[in-house]
């Protein structure tokens, strides 16, 4: 199939731009409404909900008005003919061993081991709707929208570097509005320092010219982007992954997209496109599709072990410190407690002043901090996520009111 068919490439990504960015940035509105809520955060989820929809939508109404490019995806989603076995196991694969090569560099600087074991929840939440649900519906709906119509299009007027590149800065940008939704994956990885958004951006880099390459190496392949973009998530939340391994494993990708590029010259940057005559078949007797079919249940197996990051609730502790703000002593026995905690979540500063929230729920939170002969302090709406270790350093000032003194006259008839 000729994929001149796709021709709307800037309607297409425009729309696939507005629409989402105006759901995203209304939920971002609601998500931030005070008095905060179950209530308004599960509105929130449902309106960014609907916004993650959209490209797919406008992929769908591109299509429905040309009978060829309907039958040109329909070929394409289980279309596993002449696929090479080494491109299903890297599609479900290479995000894992990525991920654990770059925990194990990370060693060499001082990150602990511990990263190794299961997480025990996840670093974001998303209103109604599970993580553990938007790790696999998030990239199952843009791959249907990116790789049905939209890479085609791209590609259509440019070499497959320059498609993958232009891709991966709109995509970047297409993200944007989600880093303003309240306890979104992006909203978090803002407020853990500026490394980690940036981290992001590049990473996409890498990220984009790999799956393009596995998409337009198996015939234009839907279902494998999607394995390939679910397990980028999949396997960076089922760790206790410190933020640093996740720049690590950017670097890691940048050095195999980087030799992919080199080995791969004339296929990216050839601007004509070649495609092999397929047919819509989903097994073809031969000794590779088996082994494709094998990788293909082992990899689905994989997904479906049971994980401990499932099977608990979603809780972390949170460490800190009292002070007194003008001496900076540690102020002992002050009292600590998360606000509106149902069962009560609190603790008393030990004599160094030290003190730990255990089990609280993530999400945010606002703790209150009282000591007698100081001014209550209340930290509002801290954030509490797997992805970073939530401490505090709190600095109470010493109250201004100064008590009457109170005086008790005893008269004789007074028995004592």
């Amino acid at each position: 199939m000729e994929i001149r068919i796709y021709k709307k490439a800037g309607l297409f990504f425009g729309l696939s731009t507005l629409l989402p960015w105006f759901f995203w940035f209304l939920a971002a509105y609601i998500s931030h409404a005070e008095p905060a809520s179950d209530l308004l955060a599960n509105i929130s989820g449902i309106i960014a909900f609907i916004g993650l929809l959209a490209p797919l939508v406008v992929a769908l109404a591109f299509a429905s008005k040309d009978r060829s490019i309907i039958d040109d995806m329909k070929g394409r989603i289980f279309n596993f003919k002449d696929v090479q076995t080494k491109y299903i196991f890297i599609s479900f694969f290479i995000m894992l061993v990525s991920i654990l090569l770059a925990q194990a560099v990370s060693l060499l600087f001082g990150y602990s081991v511990d990263q190794f074991k299961f997480a025990e929840s996840f670093s974001f939440t998303s209103g109604v709707f599970s993580a553990w649900f938007m790790l696999i519906i998030a990239p199952l709906l843009e791959e249907l929208a990116w790789h049905s119509y939209g890479t085609d299009s791209l590609r259509s007027r440019f070499n497959l570097f320059n498609t993958s590149i232009i891709f991966a800065l709109f995509w970047g940008i297409w993200h944007f509005p989600l880093s303003f939704i309240k306890d979104y994956y992006h909203s978090n990885l803002v407020e853990d320092g500026i490394i980690y958004p940036i981290n992001f951006l590049v990473s996409l880099i890498p990220f984009v010219i790999i799956m393009n390459w596995i998409y337009y190496k198996t015939n234009r392949n839907i279902i494998l982007p999607i394995i390939f973009h679910i397990t980028a998530g999949y396997f960076n939340e089922i760790f206790a992954t410190h933020p640093m391994s996740k720049v690590i494993q950017t670097g890691l990708l940048l050095i195999f997209s980087a030799y992919i590029l080199i080995t791969n010259r004339k296929f990216f940057f050839t601007k004509e496109f070649a495609e092999k005559k397929k047919e819509s078949v989903f097994i073809n007797a031969n000794p590779g599709t088996g082994l494709a079919s094998i990788i293909l249940i082992l990899g689905l197996l994989t997904f479906g072990m049971p994980s401990k990051i499932a099977a608990q609730e979603i809780k972390k502790n949170i460490t800190g410190k009292v002070l007194d703000n003008t001496t900076k002593e540690p102020l002992s026995y002050a009292s600590i407690i998360v606000v509106d905690s149902d069962p009560i979540i609190a603790d008393a500063a030990n004599i160094d002043g030290e003190f730990i929230l255990a089990n609280v729920p993530v999400g945010r939170h606002s703790i209150k901090v009282s000591m007698v002969g100081y001014n209550t302090y209340i930290v509002k709406e801290i954030l509490v996520s797997s992805g970073k270790q939530s401490s505090l350093t709190i600095k109470l000032e010493k109250s201004n009111i100064e008590l009457d003194e109170v005086v008790v006259s005893v008269s004789k008839s007074t028995p004592l």
